[in-house]
């Protein structure tokens, strides 16, 4: 299956005037207090980015259109298109119906008043959202409900088992627990790596996505510090914990070099098409969110086993992993809203969220469906993956320009972690630059939390 690019090209950035144009456009900025049950029939537009995800949905949409006579239109887009067209959909009036979020930049949408609050559906049909799922932080905003979840993106160290046996290396899971450290990581990833020698790429260590900012943070939560203040809006990539989490790393990386950098994965994986550095067999530990799975059955075959572990524990306290998630949303200016949420109620609901555990697309977000993921379960320890919400665990910091910020991020803190840049001063002006961009509207939305998230 086609995995939708990730990426932000060509990102359309409203202005503050952009966004009250769109307000202007819109004939309502929240649900009536009342919402009356969709009537049988219609059709409701549902905006995509994801074929992984909804394309093998494809039946169970054609079943809903037989059951309840709405026909359901599926629109393709990709992320990197996502701003600009839902932004001229909404400015031409012609948005569609209901929207699979791209969470790290809509909640400018939200505050624009152009995306419908939810909160009257939610209580009309006696939803429990906090209760029953695994919230990834956007779906309440500014105490109104805009998002209605359905799945849930949780991490684990994917491990390739067969070189960890070839180099005589301990496997984590022997005594059954994986009750294994950072430092066990560290020491087993320098036993295994081989340096590279003219066309041998070489084996790696570790491999890490550190240029995404919140999916370095299991390397900072883990010592008990964080990276943002949430109730001021602001980062702290430059406090002592945070320091230190991203110095260990550069040793990592640097000096002792068994952790990749991400142009030499990047380089070394176009060697092997259709394949990352993992999938290829040259690395042996790889931090990744859930979706992998799915990618890593279909790459790996029997090319060598491998197995996933929960993140590492620091100071005998167990390791915080991140929980990701994009909701559904409604634009405000819909003629079939009603159509449009229950359609959302229904992915959110127990049958198609069994479907999307059992067939492996994702985790279900409704918490009483994710054990089905595991019926059977895709790798022996895939049972990690729900273990991430028996225990503290981190979600992104999201705003309006969220991927403004992680722009900004990216290609400013390899060199620091190669030694290229002194990493304290380059870390305090890279603090102050995405600060400078950090946007949210009038309300302060995270105001009380507690993160990383407690279960």
């Amino acid at each position: 299956m086609t995995q939708m690019t990730r990426r932000r090209a060509g990102q359309t950035a409203l202005t503050a005037a952009g966004i009250g144009a769109l307000a202007g456009c819109t004939p309502m900025a929240s649900a009536p207090a009342a919402p009356a049950q969709a009537r049988p029939g219609g059709e409701v537009r549902f905006l995509t980015w994801s074929v992984t995800w909804n394309e093998p949905m494809g039946p169970k949409f054609q079943e809903y259109t037989a059951n309840t006579g709405t026909k359901v239109t599926l629109e393709w887009e990709t992320q990197a298109d996502h701003d600009a067209k839902v932004t001229a959909g909404l400015a031409s009036d012609t948005a569609p119906d209901l929207i699979l979020s791209v969470s790290q930049i809509d909640t400018k949408f939200y505050d624009a008043g152009a995306m419908l609050n939810l909160s009257p559906y939610v209580q009309r049909d006696k939803l429990n959202l906090r209760r029953d799922y695994a919230l990834m932080g956007t779906e309440y905003w500014c105490e109104k409900i805009y998002g209605l979840p359905w799945h849930a993106a949780s991490s684990a160290i994917y491990y390739n088992k067969t070189m960890l046996r070839e180099a005589g290396q301990p496997d984590p899971w022997a005594d059954g627990k994986g009750q294994w450290s950072w430092d066990d990581m560290a020491a087993i990833a320098r036993r295994v790596t081989r340096p590279p020698r003219g066309d041998d790429p070489g084996l790696w260590g570790l491999w890490w996505p550190y240029t995404n900012v919140t999916y370095f943070g299991p390397n900072i939560w883990a010592g008990g510090g964080d990276f943002v203040d949430w109730e001021k809006m602001r980062w702290t990539l430059d406090n002592p914990a945070s320091l230190e989490g991203l110095q260990r790393f550069a040793g990592w990386m640097a000096k002792d070099r068994f952790a990749v950098s991400d142009p030499d994965a990047a380089s070394i994986a176009r060697a092997f098409p259709g394949r990352d550095l993992f999938s290829a067999g040259k690395a042996a530990f790889r931090w990744r969110l859930i979706d992998d799975v799915y990618r890593y059955i279909n790459q790996v075959g029997t090319d060598f086993e491998w197995d996933v572990l929960p993140e590492p524990r620091l100071n005998g306290k167990p390791g915080v992993g991140v929980h990701a998630a994009h909701p559904h949303i409604i634009p405000a200016q819909s003629k079939n809203a009603d159509r449009a949420f229950d359609l959302a109620k229904h992915i959110a609901g127990p049958e198609m969220q069994e479907f999307i555990g059992r067939n492996k697309l994702t985790l279900p977000g409704l918490k009483s469906k994710m054990q089905t993921f595991l019926e059977p379960a895709p790798v022996p320890h895939a049972q990690v993956f729900l273990d991430v919400y028996t225990r503290p665990y981190g979600i992104h910091f999201r705003h309006h320009t969220t991927f403004a910020n992680w722009d900004q991020y990216a290609p400013a803190i390899t060199p620091m972690l190669l030694g290229e840049r002194p990493l304290l001063e380059g870390i305090r002006e890279l603090n102050r630059q995405m600060n400078d961009k950090v946007q949210y509207g009038s309300c302060t939305p995270y105001q009380g939390l507690k993160h990383p998230i407690q279960p």
